[in-house]
């Protein structure tokens, strides 16, 4: 957690993202974090400016979020037709996996990167109900699925998902998947601005994580 708390409580003093905690063992973390997306570390910073900046805030901010995450899953399958006992049994089925609780209840990001998949998906579903806005729905699912990614790097997997959906409800067009590449591409080149000054730590911090996790 300590990872990820520093960070943020870095970026809520000082107004950079970096932290001190792995100072010596991976190169320039001290003057710019780039391991992992910023926008969890973000979030929890803008989560200090209204609340105590403890591990225990930090913590109640992901279970809040994993909270909405579950009324987004709910929210979703009203857009199908799932009985009254298939919707509560999704839920429970979420709220009761134990990898699920274990990361909703630390000061971690999966359930802030669960969260924007699951609204990208309701607005790839909306689509096939409320076609003269669809345009806008595609390019907002990207914006959604691209936010979802830059919580967590497993949030890529989603955009699979997102495709299928499109596919499972004849939604796919050319036109519609621009904008939705377009959605996608936009927080991903503000994430590239931000990289691009410090671009060798980035490849030294980002390189060493995804060596240690092939390892």
């Amino acid at each position: 957690e300590v990872l990820f708390f520093s960070p943020a409580y870095e970026y809520y003093s000082t107004g950079i993202l970096k932290t001190e905690v792995l100072n010596g063992l991976i190169p320039g973390m001290e003057r710019a974090t780039l391991w992992m997306p910023p926008l969890y570390m973000l979030f929890l910073s803008g989560v200090f400016q209204l609340f105590p900046s403890d591990i225990f805030t930090a913590r109640m901010a992901s279970s809040f979020v994993a909270f909405l995450s579950a009324v987004a899953l709910l929210k979703f399958l009203n857009h199908w037709k799932i009985s009254h006992k298939g919707k509560i049994f999704a839920i429970v089925l979420l709220l009761s996996d134990f990898l699920f609780i274990k990361t909703t209840h630390s000061s971690r990001m999966e359930s802030l990167c669960l969260f924007f998949a699951l609204t990208g998906f309701i607005f790839i579903r909306k689509i096939k109900f409320e076609k003269p806005n669809s345009i806008l729905k595609i390019f907002l699912a990207g914006i959604f699925l691209s936010l979802s990614f830059l919580s967590h790097p497993f949030g890529a997997v989603y955009g699979f998902i997102s495709l299928y959906l499109l596919f499972l409800q004849k939604s796919i067009s050319a036109k519609r998947l621009i904008y939705f590449s377009f959605g996608l591409a936009l927080p991903i080149l503000a994430w590239v601005s931000y990289i691009l000054p410090n671009f060798e730590i980035f490849a030294l911090q980002f390189g060493s994580q995804f060596s240690r996790k092939s390892e």
